[in-house]
């Protein structure tokens, strides 16, 4: 039963030594969340601030990029734009193909106002050889998918070039929660873990000085065939189809951005070759993903649009075939199909780069 009214707690007297613990209380609790934060800042685990001891354990890798491309023994002339759906796209295999050093600029989630950051910052290095950006226009980057800006706002890099909509916003002020979340925090514990005990745990992801990303924990499970594929996949296209909502569209003011992108570009003497990169056809074929196709035919409008206008030079769908076998999961592609995609782009279909 409740205790009645009219019981109380008995008082408690304080203590001569409460004073003295109270202050060690929060002089330890002080230091171990300092401590934290200066391990994640040393670590930078997920690359949120543009520098770390080790590479980041998650590839949230706009300012992790932009420092390999500055620090890219030779200039790039050709750069790979997009979101994490490109970063399958082999510099080396560029190289092969045209005989121009390249660089893969795909970051994670990357829309309209990273292509444009992106492309200011390749200009403002003073050496800059760039004469081509092949560009990976999938059409998630162009719809108004809110918060889809975050992560450029983050960047200490490539903030600073971003359109004027997110220049004006902060981005050179961490936040605590940059420091001590607890996604944060964990990465940098696992950073140092991995840095210590190299043969305990493959990462998951990986960067060559040259962008590309490699996954080698996927890529041991696919050589000790033990990679479960084909739950892989369905489970990515349940996740991804739910993003292709019904009302999913292209926006008018990121499509007003890739207009000022290739305009700009083009000033700058630089081609630009656009191409949607592909997808599972189990992601195609979902009935889960109502808006896919109505957005895949906007987008192949809107690109052909400009090659009309003589802003970009565009590959066809039809031109990209990839085998279903070479993807980790529905829209994320292996190297095999990465090397198909680039040699349609550059060689025809008698052209190839593979992997041996």
């Amino acid at each position: 039963m409740p205790p009645a009214s009219t019981h109380r707690h008995r008082d408690v007297e304080s203590a001569p030594g409460d004073a003295a613990f109270l202050r060690a209380f929060a002089a330890t609790f002080a230091a171990l969340a300092l401590g934290l934060a200066a391990l994640v800042r040393l670590t930078d685990p997920l690359a949120a601030f543009g520098g770390g001891i080790f590479p980041p354990v998650v590839s949230a890798d706009r300012d992790y990029k932009a420092s390999l491309y500055r620090k890219a023994p030779v200039r790039p002339r050709v750069v790979v734009l997009g979101s994490s759906r490109v970063k399958a796209l082999r510099p080396a295999c560029i190289a092969e193909l045209t005989g121009r050093p390249a660089f893969n600029f795909g970051v994670n989630a990357g829309v309209a106002e990273d292509f444009v950051a992106i492309l200011r910052f390749v200009q403002s290095d003073s050496a800059s050889a760039v004469r081509e950006v092949l560009l990976g226009a999938d059409p998630e980057a162009f719809t108004g998918e809110s918060g889809a800006g975050r992560a450029l706002q983050a960047s200490r890099m490539l903030g600073r070039h971003a359109p004027v909509a997110l220049a004006t916003a902060s981005v050179a002020t961490p936040a605590a929660a940059d420091y001590l979340t607890l996604e944060s925090v964990g990465a940098a514990f696992r950073s140092l873990r991995r840095a210590l005990f190299p043969a305990n745990e493959l990462p998951q992801e990986a960067l060559t000085r040259d962008g590309w990303q490699v996954h080698p924990r996927w890529d041991a499970e696919l050589a000790a065939g033990t990679f479960p594929h084909a739950e892989r996949i369905a489970g990515s296209v349940a996740s991804v189809s739910a993003r292709y909502r019904r009302e999913l569209e292209l926006s008018p003011a990121r499509l007003a951005l890739l207009g000022r992108f290739l305009e700009e570009a083009k000033a700058g003497g630089i081609e630009v070759t656009a191409f949607m990169p592909p997808v599972h056809p189990d992601l195609v074929a979902s009935r889960a993903a109502p808006s896919l196709a109505a957005m895949t035919a906007a987008m192949d409008s809107v690109l052909r649009d400009a090659e009309a206008r003589g802003l970009l030079r565009y590959v066809r769908p039809d031109r990209l075939e990839t085998d279903p076998g070479k993807y980790y999961d529905a829209v994320h592609m292996m190297a095999a199909n990465g090397d198909a995609v680039l040699s349609a782009i550059y060689g025809g279909r008698g052209a190839s780069c593979a992997l041996q």
